[in-house]
C-alpha cells in the first residue's frame, strides 16, 4: 500500500497541474491569450482548488485528472476557449468530489442535519398527539 502524500505533495502536484494548464493555454491559444493571462488562469485555478478542498487525500489526484482532461479539451478542439476549459475543470471537480459535510447530509449521518431535523420534527409530532 502506497504512504500518504504530504499536504506539502498535495499541493505541488496541483500547482503543477495548474502551470501545465497555463503552459497549454499559451501554446494552443497564442493568438487569444496573451502570456499574462495565462499565468492568471493558472494562479486563479490554483486559487479555486484551495478554496474547494483540493490539498485533501484524495482530491489532490482528482483535481489533476480534471486539469488533464481540460488541457486534452484544449488539444484537440481548437474552438475551445479558456473560459470553456475553466468551467470544465471546475464543473467537472466539483461533480466528482464532495466535502464530508455535504457526504454526511447524502448518505443521511445519523450526526448530520439532515438527520437531527428529522429526529426533532418526530419528537414534535409525537409531542403534539
Amino acid at each position: 500500500m502506497a504512504a500518504r502524500s504530504t499536504e506539502a505533495e498535495r499541493r505541488a502536484k496541483v500547482a503543477e497541474a495548474c502551470l501545465e494548464f497555463g503552459a497549454d493555454l499559451l501554446r494552443t491559444r497564442l493568438s487569444s491569450v496573451t502570456a499574462l493571462e495565462a499565468r492568471a488562469a493558472a494562479r486563479d485555478l490554483f486559487v479555486w482548488f484551495a478554496d474547494h478542498e483540493a490539498f485533501q487525500e484524495p482530491n489532490h489526484l482528482v483535481a489533476a485528472q480534471c486539469v488533464a482532461f481540460a488541457r486534452a479539451l484544449l488539444e484537440h478542439r481548437a474552438s475551445a476557449t479558456a473560459g470553456e476549459a475553466l468551467e470544465a475543470i471546475r464543473d467537472l471537480y466539483a461533480a466528482l468530489v464532495r466535502s464530508p459535510a455535504e457526504m454526511r447530509i447524502l448518505h443521511g449521518d445519523p450526526s448530520g442535519p439532515r438527520a437531527r431535523n428529522e429526529k426533532a420534527r418526530r419528537k414534535s409530532a409525537k409531542a403534539a398527539s
